[in-house]
């Protein structure tokens, strides 16, 4: 019963988070144009799978990969 209902919970943020998604997106095609809103909108949800993957997750692929870009892009 609880897992059904943690499984409920998760869906619904899922369905209110595409929602607003979508919604932010059709907002910012009012002001810009249709490729540009794309390729932004799509770049932040490929980045934004990242944490999500490996913090809720726990996807070891995920972690190296970050591990490897902050290892890049922050001097040492």
């Amino acid at each position: 019963m609880i897992l059904q209902k943690k499984s409920m919970l998760i869906f619904s943020v899922f369905i209110l988070g595409l929602a607003a998604s979508f919604t932010f997106l059709s907002l910012a095609m009012q002001s810009i144009p249709m490729e540009t809103a794309n390729a932004i909108w799509t770049g932040i949800g490929t980045v934004g799978s990242g944490p999500v993957g490996f913090y809720f997750m726990r996807s070891q692929k995920v972690r190296n990969v970050y591990c490897l870009w902050r290892w890049c892009l922050v001097p040492q």
